[in-house]
This record gives structure tokens, C-alpha cells and sequence, in this order.
């Protein structure tokens, strides 16, 4: 089933993407390859190499499923998502894509990695330190009493 359980909307049906083991149905942008020896697979009760093709969805009555193989969860290394970009952030991606010469795929991902990295990561702080210095003091100010300092500079400074 390709749906979000979670949601608990009460309807009492399912979204199921069809699978297939026949790989050379691979490579396209809607459609998810699980090898056998993976978490997933294993989860999933899938029994060969597999191809999740998610551009064939069918909604079903729960009444007509007999039998699920098992679950793939969205926390899967395989889930995709739909991302709009603005036009002048996908024109500089197609350039570093271009420039690298790598995918616009790659690009992304090293863009994002990169991206979150700096804004998880603390910021370095430059180190401060405060030098002290001899100022000498003035035998006739009271040191202790921080109002009558005040009054003291404020007339040094004619206010």
C-alpha cells in the first residue's frame, strides 16, 4: 500500500503501486528499485530483487485485499518527494550540474547536504579575550560608589 496510515481518515480502502521484478522496467524517475538483501525488501515480504512502480497506483476496498506481502515505511531510504524550485534556483543547479559534470540529481543532493550541514552545524565563535590595563586611579574619587563616578564623568563631559 502507498498511502499515509497515519492520517486515520476512516475510509475503508487502500492505494496499492504495482510491483515487478522485471528490472528492465528500472530507471525511471517513478519507479523504486529494492534489492533483495535489504531491510526493506525484508519488511516489504518481497522475494526477488523488486521494482515499486509508483506511477501505477490503484485505490481498492480493504474488503478486496486478501493478503498484503508486508509494509515498505515512509522512513525508507527510498521514499521520493515532489520539490518545486524556484526558476533561478533550478537555472544555478542545472549550471553546477553542468560544470561538475554530474546529474541534476546529484546536484541537488550535494547542494542540500552541503547546505544543511552549515545550518546544523554550530557556528565557530572567535575566541575573545579581554587584555586588562593599568588606568592608574585618582586619590580624591570614591571608587565604591559607582553614582558619584557617574557624576563625576558626566561633568568631565559637560552634560
Amino acid at each position: 500500500m502507498v498511502q499515509a496510515d497515519a492520517l486515520k481518515i476512516g475510509v475503508p480502502q487502500a492505494v496499492l503501486a504495482m510491483i515487478t521484478s522485471n528490472l528492465a522496467r528500472r530507471g525511471h524517475p517513478s519507479r523504486v528499485f529494492i534489492p533483495l538483501q535489504s531491510a526493506e525488501a525484508t519488511a516489504a515480504g518481497l522475494r526477488t530483487d523488486s521494482i515499486i512502480m509508483t506511477d501505477n497506483l490503484a485505490t481498492v476496498l480493504d474488503d478486496a485485499i486478501d493478503q498484503g506481502l508486508g509494509k515498505l515505511y515512509p522512513h525508507t531510504q527510498f521514499m521520493r518527494a515532489t520539490l518545486t524550485l524556484e526558476d533561478d534556483l533550478a537555472r544555478r543547479l542545472r549550471e553546477v550540474a553542468r560544470v561538475r559534470k554530474t546529474t541534476f540529481k546529484q546536484a541537488v543532493n550535494e547542494t542540500l547536504r552541503r547546505g544543511l550541514q552549515e545550518m546544523l552545524s554550530r557556528p565557530k565563535s572567535n575566541s575573545f579575550r579581554t587584555v586588562p590595563a593599568d588606568m592608574g586611579t585618582f586619590a580624591h574619587l570614591n571608587y565604591d560608589n559607582i553614582g558619584e563616578l557617574m557624576e563625576v564623568a558626566k561633568r568631565a563631559n559637560g552634560r
